[in-house]
């Protein structure tokens, strides 16, 4: 067995406490769980993965060509995640959000008991094994939400923990090596971090494949060395690896999809898809707590000099490089360096030379109780949504389900309810929005949708959105009949409503029709024939935000001549709202009872 990191063997021997330790274990399991409940919300992806998993189980297929989208129907779509898409339909046909959260705490507390497991291998106490777990809490949790990315963080800290038992703890345990192809197969129809993952096994390889031609240079003298028949066994794992990533409905074509997808021109647009140095990240809490990880590699780096750790630096170094190019490799970066990080702390701490000092930092229980406190104030003020929402200026709201303040549920059951999708058939709809259009319309398309699977068409949504030159023509060649908007940033940029089509529709009133509003969505159908019965029942005449912001004379005009419809649409807007900030500023401006 090889000699273990850090070793305590110049310091007394201690105890520790164990109440204080198990107390320190429940609570941080505990908060796990509280980060665990959060409402979906500004985020619609869950919905067209839903809608994925539904169309595979109900049809018995995986489609090769888009579905979902009638601007792209019959377009290359490779549903790459299409394993999570089947996985959360069936959990949340059985069980509901119910089910789905479960899920998502399985995923998020194996991930952190496998961090949890691999910090005790290297025998790190209790106190410092939990201050360092938050440290990963808190530059992870912001990705918390219920995406295929959680499956990807799972089977990184699995891999790390197999790849790290083998190669520092227990080199006759070869067989823990085996699980890795089997490992892959499954990640590799779940989400393409699966690449991440293969690229850490290949340099754990190559890693190996050094030490053993270069001893004594590119391997520490404490450690274990792979011999020839070590490294026959890594490089047959690591071909069975390659070849179950190809075990997947598209082959090798996935990956070349994937690779396409994310050289899309509409993605520079997708603030996920943004370097974290972009300006627009300038006082993001969770850019900031990265940045500081970035920084803090210079421990990964530092221990794989002084321990002549080739894997340890090419790892912590090449997913650093990785994430400068988007927000969303921000994450991949800290799960798959943090132990690096975490270890070469430790190993400055115990090389100390005041023994001390290491007796204090190690195992005084002021800090556990210190960590204690601070898991406490977490747990009071996550519920009430104060830490992330006042502290760390974090939108994120505490409960289960669909949040319905940033995302328009409220209009798709207004929607459903008069069968608006069975009326029209070409939506123009927000492409934020385009999941919860195709898991409340099993059977009906839409204009675009976050799978982002076309620059044209992302283009075109962009010209029609933003009245670009030539948007008339777009919405006739579209043969749009309808339009579902939804502006998340009306009440606070009003100016918006000028800018995009809703002020196309609103100045064609004869050609469109308003028949639903809230505070940040809306409903404009198309005046034909089909529409009619809708319009003559729905139709907002006159009450209407674009209205009470930039046209006042006509709600002034209407109220003199036409004030009982005025009246009618009011109270049914209030009956609908009754909290709406726009519909009770118009009660209150106009005095309308």
């Amino acid at each position: 067995m090889n000699k273990k990191l850090g070793s305590n063997k110049n310091l007394p021997v201690k105890k520790e406490n164990q109440i204080l330790s198990a107390c320190l274990y429940i609570l941080f399991a505990i908060l796990l769980v509280f980060l665990c409940i959060n409402k979906i919300s500004g985020d619609d992806d869950f919905f067209w993965h839903l809608a994925s998993g539904r169309y595979i189980v109900e049809n018995k297929t995986i489609p090769a060509t888009d579905v979902f989208s009638y601007t792209t129907a019959g377009q290359r779509w490779i549903p790459f995640e299409w394993g999570w898409d089947v996985t959360t339909y069936l959990i949340f046909n059985a069980a509901g959000y119910a089910g789905i959260y479960i899920l998502k705490s399985i995923l998020i507390l194996g991930a952190f008991f496998l961090f949890f497991k691999i910090l005790e291998k290297f025998k790190i106490t209790a106190g410092l094994r939990i201050f360092f777990l938050l440290l990963l809490l808190f530059g992870v949790m912001f990705r918390f939400t219920i995406r295929p990315h959680l499956i990807s963080y799972f089977f990184f800290a699995l891999l790390l923990y197999i790849i790290l038992s083998y190669k520092y703890f227990d080199r006759s345990n070869h067989k823990i090596l085996y699980y890795i192809p089997a490992i892959f197969l499954v990640w590799a129809n779940f989400h393409m971090g699966v690449i991440d993952g293969i690229v850490v096994y290949s340099i754990f390889a190559f890693s190996e494949l050094l030490s053993y031609l270069f001893p004594g240079k590119l391997s520490a003298n404490d450690s274990a060395k792979p011999d020839k028949k070590d490294l026959i066994r890594i490089f047959i794992i690591l071909a069975c690896s390659v070849l179950a990533l190809l075990i997947n409905p598209a082959n090798v074509t996935t990956y070349a999809y994937v690779y396409s997808n994310i050289n899309l021109e509409s993605l520079k647009d997708i603030n996920e898809w943004k370097s974290p140095f972009d300006s627009v990240f300038s006082s993001n809490a969770f850019v900031i707590i990265y940045k500081i990880y970035l920084g803090l590699a210079v421990f990964a780096l530092y221990y794989s000099y002084k321990k002549k750790d080739v894997f340890i630096f090419i790892v912590s170094l090449a997913f650093a490089l990785y994430s400068l190019k988007a927000v969303r490799f921000i994450t991949d970066y800290i799960y798959l360096a943090s132990v690096f990080i975490f270890t070469g702390m430790y190993y400055l701490v115990n090389n100390l030379k005041n023994n001390r000092v290491k007796n204090i930092i190690n195992y005084h229980p002021a800090g556990k109780v210190v960590l204690m406190m601070i898991m406490i104030f977490l747990l009071i003020n996550i519920p009430n949504d104060v830490f992330f929402n006042e502290y760390l200026g974090y939108h994120r709201i505490w409960g289960a389900g669909a949040d319905e303040n940033t995302l328009p549920v409220q209009m798709f059951s207004f929607a459903k309810s008069i069968k608006l999708n069975e009326t029209g058939e070409h939506p123009f709809n927000h492409y934020s929005i385009g999941g919860l259009f195709l898991w409340n319309f099993p059977n009906s398309k839409d204009f675009i949708d976050s799978r982002y699977i076309n620059d044209k068409v992302y283009s075109d949504y962009d010209i029609i959105d933003y009245q670009k030159p030539g948007f008339e023509n777009k919405i006739k060649d579209y043969n749009i009949d309808y339009f579902m908007y939804y502006v998340d940033i009306l009440l606070q940029s009003p100016q918006i409503l000028k800018q995009i089509a809703i002020d196309y529709l609103n100045r064609n009133n004869s050609d469109w029709k308003l028949i639903y509003w809230d505070d940040k969505s809306f409903i404009y159908v198309k005046n034909t024939p089909e529409f009619q019965p809708i319009i003559s029942k729905y139709e907002y005449k006159y009450i209407n935000p674009y209205y009470f912001l930039y046209q006042k004379q006509i709600i002034e005009s209407a109220l003199a001549n036409d004030r009982e419809t005025v009246i009618k649409e009011v109270r049914r807007k209030k009956s609908e709202d009754p909290n709406g900030f726009i519909i009770n500023r118009i009660i209150e401006q106009y005095k309308i009872k």
